[in-house]
């Protein structure tokens, strides 16, 4: 297989099986992984370096996990293997067991044909960007650590996880929720976590579907909600859930079948337990309504690039307790800056349990108050066109306030977009929010004119 470094992403490293990563790749880019590791020598003092490994359902995982597991143990490090399990789960092990990192191979929310593998530092930070250059640069070398293979043990983290997360939850309010495992490696828990949380539930494809076949494992596609809406509509449900194929996102549709946008999903989880004097760091597609509401409650507002590497830096800068992502993604202090799915889920039932007049629509009514687009995706004729795009975006609305972390953002008083690149394909994203829904469609149509 000749390598594609086009694998290689911002996060995480993922593409097509086999075409793009087989088991010999993953062989070569553990030894990669334990070098990397290596460098970090104040990790190991006098013990014997231990890495966790999970793996998502996807058809092809066991082989590539079994693969990466070789790799670490030819190289001389310990495997810690945790079985299928979600990303959450796989970060808390590294912490819970005291390894020096963790990978788990999936490829999240992706279609069927891929798969992947994220990996951690000690400290549970997800390792990626340019850092993976490093890995291309030790997958040449193949050094290895001490000539005795390393050894191997099996443990089921699932247990103690779920008590950790479901830990002194009492809810007195009797609710009835859809909850979609899309196929993926969250069924496998989701019993066990609902039935300690006393809920009434309706599962849909808990069972494990390695090829997704029942519906894309990305929540955010409308064919993957489908099911739930119509179930909710069906049974009359108070909410539904759906999760992608690795766990760490979680999608809303409330008692009228209606998607919640992840940023008033994220502005109900931030409302349950965030007091005056915390930090809350939103990505810079979110609505500004989440701002206005919490600045009120004195509340710390943070505005972050859009991904987890931009995310965590934000939240550990600003010590914030929870950050929150358009895309479903939420992450929590507690759960060393890294998301959890589950404990989103928690808080959500929590928030409902607090407010039992309230339906969950009536919860995000306050961060759905303006007029937003999410995000809109227009083609590019090559990926060397963005230069050219944002200087005419910049000349067109320089008349707005300007900034440039992610993409172009661009503030008036009662609107304001963002254009951003895509970092993997020749596209860009454009989100745009208005205070009122003519000046929304005007500026909309406006902006489409400049890039269509």
């Amino acid at each position: 297989m000749v390598l594609n470094p086009n694998v290689f992403r911002a996060y995480d490293i993922r593409g097509l099986y086999p075409a793009e990563l087989n088991e010999d790749f993953f062989y070569d880019l553990a030894k990669g992984f334990c070098s990397y590791l290596l460098e970090n020598k104040k990790y190991f003092f006098l013990r014997r370096p231990k890495i966790v490994v999970g793996q998502d359902l996807r058809a092809s995982s066991s082989f590539l996990a079994d693969a990466f597991i070789d790799g670490v143990l030819d190289f001389g490090f310990d495997i810690v293997d945790i079985g299928s399990a979600t990303t959450p789960m796989s970060v808390y092990a590294v912490h819970t067991l005291n390894c020096v990192g963790g990978a788990i191979v999936t490829a999240s929310h992706n279609a069927r044909d891929y798969n992947g593998i994220k990996f951690l530092d000690k400290s549970c930070r997800y390792i990626g960007g340019e850092e993976f250059l490093e890995f291309f640069n030790r997958i040449k070398s193949k050094n290895n650590y001490k000539s005795k293979r390393g050894k191997y043990k099996e443990t089921d983290i699932s247990f103690s996880y779920l008590d950790f997360l479901t830990r002194g939850l009492k809810l007195k309010r009797k609710l009835k929720i859809v909850v979609d495992a899309s196929g993926g490696v969250a069924g496998l828990f989701l019993n066990n976590f609902l039935k300690k949380m006393k809920v009434d539930y309706i599962p849909l494809f808990f069972e494990s579907d390695p090829f997704f076949e029942k519906h894309n494992p990305n929540p955010l596609l409308l064919e993957s909600q489908f099911f739930v809406k119509e179930k909710i509509k069906e049974t009359g449900a108070d909410f539904g859930v759906i999760f992608d194929g690795d766990a760490d996102r979680i999608v809303f549709v409330d008692e009228k079948s209606d998607c919640i946008r992840g940023d008033a999903a994220g502005g109900i989880v931030a409302d349950s337990f965030l007091k005056k004097g915390d930090a809350l760091v939103r990505d810079i597609v979110s609505t500004m309504s989440l701002e206005e509401h919490f600045e009120k409650k004195g509340v710390k507002n943070i505005i972050s690039s859009v991904g987890r590497f931009y995310m965590r830096k934000a939240m550990e800068k600003n010590k914030a307790v929870f950050g929150s992502e358009m895309s479903g993604h939420y992450y929590f202090k507690k759960l060393h800056y890294s998301e959890s799915a589950f404990l989103t889920l928690r808080l959500v039932l929590e928030a409902l349990d607090k407010n039992p007049s309230l339906q969950i629509s009536d919860l995000a009514k306050p961060f759905l108050k303006y007029f937003h687009s999410d995000e809109i995706f227009f083609p590019l004729v090559s990926s060397d066109a963005w230069p050219s795009i944002l200087e005419k975006i910049k000349k067109q609305y320089q008349t707005g306030r300007q900034s440039f972390g992610d993409g172009i953002k661009v503030e008036y008083e009662d609107w304001w977009f963002v254009l951003r690149p895509s970092n993997t394909e020749p596209v860009v994203r454009l989100c745009v929010e208005a205070t009122n829904q003519n000046l929304f469609e005007e500026k909309k149509k406006e902006i489409f004119k400049l890039l269509l």
